[in-house]
């Protein structure tokens, strides 16, 4: 063992020589010295001045002391064939060193100073300590701190475990699964290949994840962190506080912004992103990713694939864009947009909720754009659009803005006093609770207001219309709709073309507007007056309730059926109103009232005759059980009536039926019984007739036909034009009819036309054919007309 002191010259220590091993103590003091140790466990100090150290083999301790040393742990080269690398303890102390271990687990500290340390091989531990420092570890699992000072940190191969210090440091992690922390300052964090765990403390920092599947912590500062490309299983990445900007890169990876205003690109691959706290903007990019807002108003973009997206609480944003989506925008007012692709999208949060459970409030606007999509408002005012293609909305809860836009949607608004806009194509649209208005649109819609007064307008196409609950109005608009108001107080307008229209139960209002067919209250047990109007077209009008109904044709020639209005305990009382040109009226049994108007009219009216007939049957009652009046008022058109004969039991030998007149000159005397009785054997009777008793006369005369008539002297009561119906006792008229018959086969006829009568047979006035017959025409008295209210026709005739 040699003991070596210099002085302050510069020196040579070469040990011992070559050949010589031990465990030397060499202090180079002053001097920029040059000491080789060589072989031994050697105590080496440099002294002041700028020192050349080499340990040599063996386990050395070194220390360069002031100056800028160069410190070598190990000989850099060496002869014997099995040599001793020494783990070595270097200490570059002042100065900017440069220390290198070479082989061997070396200690290495730079102390103060801008040093360079090097590991190379062996598992090395390396301090920077003050200043920049540059630090490589080598081979092995080397322990790398880089202290104070911006030092650069290299871990090369091997699992190693950096710590960059303060300062902004920059930091490669190598090979191998490294750990790393870049603590205090603007660090730079590179994992490289392998699976690394990398964290990178206060300050904000840039950390690259590199090859491998990472675990990446931001902690404090804004950060900007790319997890790197691994297919397959991808990184772990959490921004923690401050405002983040994350990469996920390739891979599946698991993102989080935690803390912050972050913003997160999920990268290629099935992403898993939670924005956490804060307001966020999320973009999962490609693949199939799983987006969570979290708390705060976020910013999400599913990208290619199909997205899950979840705005949790406050106001989102959320684009589902390519891909079959599934939004849910939880607590909040949130806007959702489907973007390309068959989306599912929901105002609720509800991916794992028990069922039937919804607590998310909050005035949500969602957009399902292209694709086939599932669209759900949940509570709250909702908008949603349903964009091109087959949509599915439900608005739920609140008063929503439901938008069908192109493709054949199925809409329901829900509860809530909701707007529904089928928009193209054949639509089903839902109204549900409360008052809504609902638009078709173009095609073919079915539409159901369900309860409440809803406002619903087919629009153009050939619509079906549900009125269901509630006093309703619709109108089906252009094309031929099938409308039915159903219960409650409807008003229905059918619009343009040839529609059906039925305003089933309560006290509705149809108007059959252009071209339409109208049916209305077609089942006895509906209960309600109606007033129903045909309007432009050639119309057909149907009661069949058991209330009060007033039917107008107005314009063309209309079909008007009173329906039958006796069911049990309710009768009704129906007023029929052909209007202009030539119309048919179809009393049919019940108490109806029958004004033809203008035109050419047809009148039907039914007897039902419920006993064994043999014989004259007297009385036009049937029975009891008819109750039709007519009134044709104006036109100069001829008008004809027809009647339809029942048979409940029973054999016909002749018919209660009452006979046709037209006013003669000459007059006999007859009681209101003998005006309404048929004899067979009478085939033609005219005369002038004197009734007996106070009853009323249907009288038939000329081209106008049928007129209602008291025993004052040229007394004619028109439409509109009626107070009263006087007694007529004693007091002659004139009239003029026909009856044939052979056994159980009834001729009957009127001005012109006769028609055989079948029973069990229909017949109605177009089978009729002209007779050898001819009477008239005869002049209408046109004097001392009666001026009064059509309402007090009506109350007469119920008295």
């Amino acid at each position: 063992m040699a003991n070596i002191f210099g002085d302050d010259t510069s020196e040579l220590f070469p040990g011992l020589g070559e050949d010589v091993s031990g465990d030397d103590f060499i202090d180079g003091r002053g001097g920029n010295d040059l000491i080789y140790a060589q072989d031994g466990d050697d105590t080496v100090k440099g002294g002041a001045q700028d020192d050349t150290i080499s340990g040599g083999a063996g386990d050395d301790e070194v220390k360069g002391q002031n100056g800028d040393d160069i410190i070598i742990g190990d000989a850099g080269v060496e002869k014997d064939p099995n040599p001793n690398w020494g783990n070595d303890t270097l200490r570059g102390n002042e100065g900017d060193d440069k220390v290198a271990g070479q082989s061997g687990d070396d200690s290495i500290e730079g102390n103060d100073g801008n040093d360079e340390l090097q590991g190379n091989d062996g598992v090395d531990i390396i301090r920077g300590g003050a200043g920049d420092d540059l630090i490589s570890g080598g081979a092995d699992r080397d322990r790398l701190f880089g202290n104070a000072g911006d030092d650069e940190i290299c871990g090369d191969g091997g699992d190693d475990i950096i710590r960059a210090g303060l300062g902004w440091d920059l930091v490669f992690g190598g090979n191998g699964a490294d750990r790393i922390v870049g603590e205090d300052g603007n660090d730079t964090l590179l994992g490289e290949n392998g699976r690394d765990t990398i964290r990178g403390g206060t300050g904000e920092d840039l950390i690259f994840g590199g090859a491998g599947i990472d675990s990446i912590k931001g902690d404090e500062g804004d950060d900007v962190i790319v997890g790197g490309d691994e297919r397959g299983r991808g990184d772990d990445i959490t921004g923690n506080d401050g405002d983040d900007l994350i990469f996920g890169e390739a891979g599946e990876d698991n993102l989080q912004g935690s803390d912050g205003q972050d913003t997160i690109l999920g990268g290629i691959g099935a992403d898993d992103i939670d924005g956490g706290k804060d307001e966020d903007v999320l973009l999962g990019e490609d693949g199939n990713d799983d987006v969570d807002g979290g708390a705060g108003d976020d910013k999400m973009y599913g990208g290619a694939g199909d997205d899950s997206m979840s705005g949790n609480d406050d106001d989102d944003f959320m684009e589902g864009e390519d891909g079959a989506d599934d939004l849910r925008g939880g607590h909040g007012n949130d806007t959702m947009l489907g973007g390309d692709g068959n989306d599912s999208i929901s105002g609720s949060d509800a991916f794992d909720v028990e069922p039937g459970f919804f607590g998310d409030d909050g005035n949500d606007k969602i957009f399902g754009e292209a694709g086939d999509d599932v669209l759900e408002g949940v509570n709250g005012d909702d908008f949603i659009d349903g964009g091109d293609d087959n949509d599915s909305i439900s608005g739920g809860n609140g008063d929503d803005i439901l938008r069908g836009e192109n493709g054949a949607d199925f809409v329901l608004g829900g509860a809530g006093f909701d707007q529904i806009d089928g928009g193209n194509a054949a639509d089903v649209l839902d109204g549900g609770e409360d008052d809504d208005t609902i638009l078709g649109g173009n095609g073919n819609d079915t539409i159901d207001g369900w309860t409440g007064d809803d406002c619903i307008d087919g629009e153009a196409g050939a619509d079906s219309l549900w009125g269901f609950t509630g006093d309703d109005t619709i109108d089906g608009g252009a094309g031929s709709d099938i409308i039915d108001g159903e219960d409650g107080n409807d008003e229905i307008q059918a619009g343009n073309g040839d529609d059906v229209s039925m305003g089933s139960a309560g006290d509705d209002l149809i108007d059959a507007g252009n071209s339409a067919t109208i049916l209305f209250d077609l089942l006895p047990e509906f209960v309600g007056g109606d007033t129903v109007l045909g309007g432009t077209g050639n119309d057909t009008l149907f009661t069949s309730g058991s209330g009060d109904y007033f039917m107008d044709g107005e314009e063309d020639d209309d079909l008007i059926i009173g329906g039958d209005d006796q069911f049990g305990l309710f009768s009704g009382l129906d007023y029929l109103f052909g209007g202009e040109h030539d119309d048919t009226l179809v009393g049919r049994q019940g108490l109806n009232v029958l004004f033809g108007e203008e035109g050419a009219d047809d009148f039907i009216v039914d007897i039902v005759v419920t006993t064994d007939a043999s014989g004259d049957i007297t009385g036009i009652d049937a029975n009891g059980i008819f109750g039709t009046y007519i009134f044709d008022f104006d036109g100069n058109q001829e008008d004809q009536l027809c009647f339809n004969i029942t048979l409940a039991d029973g054999s016909v030998g002749g018919f209660t039926a009452q006979e046709f007149f037209e006013a003669l000159d000459d007059a006999t005397t007859l009681s209101s019984s003998d005006l309404f009785t048929y004899t067979p054997e009478r085939d033609y009777e005219e005369g002038g007739l004197i009734f007996t008793d106070n009853d009323l006369v249907i009288e038939f005369d000329n081209g106008s036909f049928i007129y209602i008539r008291d025993v004052s002297p040229n007394t004619i009561f028109e439409l509109g034009e009626v107070q009263s119906l006087n007694p007529f006792a004693d007091t002659p008229k004139n009239f003029q009819g026909f009856w044939q018959t052979d056994e159980e086969v009834l001729t009957y006829g009127f001005d012109k036309y006769e028609e055989p009568f079948v029973p069990g047979v229909d017949k109605t006035v177009m089978d009729m054919d002209r007779p050898v017959m001819e009477v008239g025409p005869f002049e209408v008295p046109s004097d001392d007309f009666v001026k009064t209210e059509l309402m007090d026709i009506f109350e007469a005739f119920v008295h």
